[in-house]
C-alpha cells in the first residue's frame, strides 16, 4: 500500500540517548499534516482514474444457495484520509468511502429451481488501519498491521424481487464480511512488501551497532540509527519556527559515506539522495547546514 510507504520512508528519534545517533530523523506535526495531503493528492487521482475508466471488475461471490456474477463497481467516492499518531504504537489510517455502488447477476436456489435477476449494492464504509513496526531477523525494521477494519455506515442491497428479502440478508452478511478479509489482505500484503530501511536515506550499505529505534510519540514520530562510530555532539538544531517544520534530520558526514563518495558529499547531491529516499519532500525546498561532522537538514512545511 502507497500509503505506508509515504508514511514510514520519513522516520524519527529517540530522546535522551548517552551516545548520539549517527542519523535521525524527527517528523513533527506539520510534516503529518503533509504525509495527510501527499495521501488525498493520490487519492483524488485514483478517483479521476476510475471516473475516467467508469467500471471496475470485482470477484464474484457464491455460497451453497446462491452466486453472484459479473460484479462490476460503477460509482466511487472516496474522502480525505486521516492521519494520526498513536502514541507507543503507531500510524492510524482512516480512509472513508462515501459512495459505492455495486452491480450484478444473480442466482438463487430454492428446491430444485433457480432464480435469477439483476442487484445494485450502494453503500458507504470507513477503512481503519494502524500500522506499526516490528524488527526483522536482520536486525532491520519492517511495517506491521496491528490492526484493520471495516465498518459499514449503510448497505442497501435490490434484487428488484421481494420475494428474496432472506436471501438478501444472508448476501449482504457474505460480501461485508468478504470486503473486510480482501481489504485487510492487502494491506498486510503491502505491509509486508516494504522494507523501511530502504527508504531512509544513505542507509544502503551501512553496520550499525545498535538496532534501528522508533518512537511514536503524541506530537511526533522519532528514529534513529547508528553507525560504528561515536560522536561528542548533537547538531539537532533548536528550532525557532517549529510549527512550520516538517521533518528535521541529523546525518553524519560517515553515515552519508554509505551512498556518496567524499567528492560526492556536496549540498545539492545530499538534499538529491534525501528527495529521493523521501518522496514526500520531492517538491519541497529543504536547508542544509554543516555542523562539524555532521549535516543537519529540515524541510518546511
Amino acid at each position: 500500500m502507497l500509503v505506508f510507504l509515504f508514511l514510514f520512508s520519513s522516520l524519527q528519534p529517540t530522546d535522551g540517548i548517552s551516545e548520539v545517533p549517527t542519523f535521525e530523523i524527527i517528523i513533527y506535526p506539520s510534516g503529518i499534516k503533509k504525509l495527510e495531503d501527499s495521501l488525498y493528492d493520490r487519492i483524488a487521482k485514483l478517483e479521476k482514474n476510475f471516473t475516467e475508466v467508469g467500471s471496475v471488475a470485482l470477484p464474484d461471490v457464491s455460497s451453497s444457495n446462491y452466486k453472484l456474477r459479473n460484479m462490476q463497481l460503477t460509482e466511487l467516492g472516496l474522502d480525505r484520509p486521516e492521519v494520526q499518531v498513536i502514541p507507543d504504537t503507531g500510524l492510524r489510517i482512516r480512509q472513508s468511502v462515501s459512495k459505492c455502488t455495486v452491480k450484478a447477476d444473480w442466482e438463487i436456489k430454492v428446491l430444485f429451481f433457480s432464480h435469477k435477476g439483476e442487484l445494485v449494492i450502494s453503500t458507504s464504509f470507513t477503512v481503519d488501519v494502524i500500522g506499526g513496526v516490528e524488527y526483522t531477523e536482520k536486525g532491520g525494521l519492517a511495517i506491521s498491521d496491528k490492526s484493520c477494519s471495516v465498518t459499514f455506515h449503510t448497505f442497501d442491497i435490490n434484487l428488484h424481487n421481494l420475494l428474496f428479502s432472506t436471501a438478501a440478508k444472508l448476501m449482504k452478511e457474505k460480501i461485508t464480511t468478504t470486503v473486510e478479509e480482501m481489504v485487510c489482505e492487502d494491506v498486510g500484503k503491502s505491509f509486508r512488501d516494504v522494507s523501511i530501511m530502504d527508504h531512509i536515506p544513505f542507509a544502503k550499505g551501512g553496520k550499525f551497532e545498535s538496532r534501528p529505534s522508533i518512537i511514536f510519540k503524541a506530537d511526533r514520530i522519532e528514529f534513529s540509527v547508528r553507525l560504528t562510530t561515536d560522536s561528542n555532539i548533537n547538531p539537532m538544531p533548536v528550532l525557532d519556527n517549529a510549527e512550520k517544520r516538517m521533518i528535521c534530520m541529523t546525518v553524519s558526514k560517515k553515515f552519508i559515506g554509505n551512498t556518496l563518495s567524499e567528492t560526492e558529499m556536496t549540498e545539492d547531491t545530499i538534499i538529491k539522495t534525501v528527495k529521493k529516499s523521501l518522496p514526500i519532500l520531492k517538491d519541497g525546498d529543504i536547508d542544509l547546514k554543516e555542523i562539524g561532522d555532521f549535516f543537519v537538514l529540515c524541510a518546511n512545511y
